[in-house]
């Protein structure tokens, strides 16, 4: 068979089709067999690797709506009477599923919070440390005048609490990695499940 011939085969199968779909589908095929013919192939033989006409012209029906069912022809295409019932049970089901995605979405929000509570207890224990250290050096500058032991002892427990704003500092870097680091991963499940649901 040689492109004319696959061509009117093709396009008598596939008369039920509007002009414009009939078109683009001999546009298809006819860049398909000719990227064949580019790649070396006769032309009968880049035909006949496309497959049965009458299964590609099914599968071109089908893509619009259209099954083929003993020969009778029938539009699956959505009709304006089941848009309208879908559109109505989407109004009455609002309630349900309204209230279903509320709750996934503070779900969500409330998982978020609660991930990044760990960074603000860090941040805030290690910056009321910082505050500490730095108001126990500087009182024990004037107890020192009046007093040498309890300026040592306020000394020391300014450096004290300085290394403990120092643990609670690099508590708060290696936490705020790791969640962001699980954030991120959360995030890319969270796209890749949408991405499957619409493919």
């Amino acid at each position: 068979m040689n492109k004319e011939q696959f061509f009117n085969e093709l396009n008598k199968l596939l008369k039920a089709l509007p002009e414009k779909e009939r078109n683009k589908a001999n546009t298809y095929y006819n860049e398909l067999i000719n990227d064949h013919i580019e790649d070396g192939m006769a032309e009968e033989i880049a035909i006949e690797k496309l497959g049965d006409i009458q299964s590609i012209a099914d599968e071109i029906l089908s893509d619009n709506g259209i099954n083929t069912d003993n020969g009778i022809k029938t539009n699956k295409g959505s009709s304006v009477g089941s848009n309208i019932l879908i559109g109505t049970l989407l109004v009455l089901g609002f309630p349900l599923w309204g209230s279903l995605l509320l709750a996934g979405a503070l779900l969500l929000l409330s998982f978020y919070i609660i991930l990044f509570c760990p960074i603000i207890l860090f941040g805030s224990i290690a910056i009321a440390f910082l505050a500490s250290s730095i108001l126990c050096t500087v009182t024990a500058l004037f107890i020192f005048l009046e007093n040498i032991p309890y300026g040592i002892f306020q000394l020391g427990a300014g450096i004290i609490v300085f290394g403990l704003s120092i643990i609670f500092g690099w508590l708060l870097v290696s936490t705020t990695k790791s969640i962001f680091k699980l954030y991120s991963l959360t995030w890319k499940k969270v796209l890749a499940l949408f991405k499957k649901r619409g493919a």
